[in-house]
């Protein structure tokens, strides 16, 4: 288990980001307000004649912020499963 650790650290953050990110899905699947994801609430904020700016900005960076977090604490493990993964060939 040692030896996959980075790799599955690697995984579950990519994993994490797809999820994170996911718009279509929800979009198609939520109708009601309440329970909209955050990229399509977004996305239904800057659609329209007046886009508020300051308020799409703001979400932007709340929705950026916890992949730089987990970026932040796992990197070397990142860093190590992307590089260890390539090697595993030879």
């Amino acid at each position: 288990l040692p030896l996959v650790r980075s790799a599955l650290v690697a995984l579950g953050i990519f994993t994490f980001l797809g999820f994170w990110n996911d718009l279509f899905w929800p979009l198609i699947v939520l109708s009601e307000r309440a329970t909209l994801t955050l990229p399509v609430g977004l996305l239904i904020l800057i659609q329209g004649s007046y886009i508020q700016r300051g308020l799409a900005f703001s979400g932007a960076f709340v929705a950026s912020a916890p992949p730089l977090i987990l970026y932040a604490i796992f990197q070397r493990q990142i860093i190590e499963g992307i590089t260890t993964a390539g090697l595993a060939g030879r």
